[in-house]
């Protein structure tokens, strides 16, 4: 649409003028490690992250959240195809800003320095598995059916997306506190 192409325009124009008013980098000179070197280090950070039972816990929970993201989004296609009734071509065009909402609105509740990083993810955890238990019980029910379901769905990624996120930036926030 004519809207689309002209946004489109001004953005690539922002980002020639932006390319060229840059201030120059001037290059520098790193000793750079040897392969031998890099792997004695991720293999340390590896021997640091399993002798330390809290980094490795909050380490697992970053890694769980991402997990579950990629899955959603593996299985995301298929569900909105088959349950909700809707394309796989336009489902990204409703999944997409609902989830970015939750992350939005999430990454403003995370900022709140009277609660700890392990009530974040408890919230976190509590949010996403309690959005997902209902869902599926309500599908395997059939206590949701037609436009109620698509409701429930559009809230339920909006939630997703504030739990992920605050369960994400707790544990990355103690993961960072905790390693030297």
């Amino acid at each position: 649409s004519p809207v689309t192409l002209s946004i489109c325009l001004v953005l690539l124009l922002l980002s020639i003028i932006l390319g060229v008013t840059l201030p120059k980098l001037e290059p520098t000179r790193q000793n750079h490690p040897t392969l031998a070197k890099k792997i004695k280090n991720i293999l340390s950070g590896f021997k640091f992250v399993m002798k330390s039972k809290t980094v490795w816990y909050f380490f697992s929970i970053f890694v769980l959240i991402q997990g579950l993201v990629f899955f959603g989004v593996t299985l995301a296609p298929e569900f909105f195809s088959e349950i909700a009734g809707i394309p796989i071509d336009k489902s990204p065009i409703l999944v997409m800003p609902l989830i970015g909402l939750g992350v939005v609105i999430g990454s403003i509740f995370v900022h709140r320095p009277e609660l700890s990083e392990g009530l974040l993810i408890s919230i976190g955890l509590s949010i996403v598995g309690m959005v997902s238990a209902l869902l599926g019980l309500a599908l395997m029910l059939d206590l949701i059916i037609g436009s109620l379901l698509l409701v429930y769905i559009v809230f339920g990624l909006i939630f997703l997306g504030f739990g992920a996120v605050i369960t994400m930036v707790a544990a990355r926030t103690v993961i960072q506190k905790k390693v030297p």
